[in-house]
C-alpha cells in the first residue's frame, strides 16, 4: 500500500516555534473569514508575528522564490523522498537552487492576503509525489503516539 500520509522517519520542526492554529482541512470545507466563503484548507498554519524567522523543516533545495496575490510571499523547497514543502507567508532572500540545513533561516514571516483574518502565521503545504497531504501526519509530528528513540 503506497500510504503517501506514511510518516517519514527522521525528525522535523515547525518553520515557527510556535502552536498550530488552523489545522489541515483533509478535503473539507471550512470558513474563511478573510474570503468570506468556504474552501478546503491544505496546510497547517503555525501562528507568529511580522519579522519572525522562519526555518527550513529539514535539508533540502530551494525550487521556487515568489510573490502571489493570495499567499503572499512563498518560497518553496524539496525536502526529499518525493516531499515538497511550501511556505506560505515567508518572505525570503533565497535564491532557487539554494541548499538549506535544517533549522536554518529560510525568510522573515509577512502577512498572508487570503489568510489576513487568521492573525500572522505561516501557512505550510506539505505535498508527497505531488499529491497534498497532512502535514502533522507526513512530517511525523504526531504528538499523540508513543516514540521510541
Amino acid at each position: 500500500v503506497d500510504d503517501l500520509n506514511r510518516p517519514y522517519t527522521g525528525r522535523y520542526l515547525l518553520p515557527l516555534d510556535s502552536n498550530v492554529g488552523k489545522s489541515f482541512s483533509d478535503g473539507n470545507m471550512v470558513y474563511s473569514k478573510t474570503m468570506d466563503d468556504w474552501r478546503i484548507h491544505d496546510g497547517i498554519d503555525i501562528t507568529g508575528s511580522i519579522g519572525d524567522n522562519a526555518i527550513a523543516i529539514n535539508d533540502g533545495s530551494v525550487t521556487a522564490v515568489y510573490s502571489d496575490a493570495l499567499w503572499g510571499e512563498v518560497i518553496e523547497i524539496k525536502h526529499g523522498n518525493g516531499l515538497t514543502a511550501k511556505y506560505c507567508g515567508v518572505k525570503s532572500a533565497l535564491q532557487k537552487d539554494t541548499a538549506v540545513k535544517q533549522g536554518q533561516v529560510i525568510g522573515t514571516v509577512v502577512e498572508i492576503p487570503a489568510e489576513k483574518e487568521d492573525g500572522v502565521h505561516v501557512h505550510l503545504e506539505i505535498t508527497v509525489d505531488d499529491k497534498t497531504v497532512d502535514p502533522i501526519k507526513a512530517l511525523n509530528l504526531m504528538s499523540d503516539s508513543p516514540t521510541s528513540e
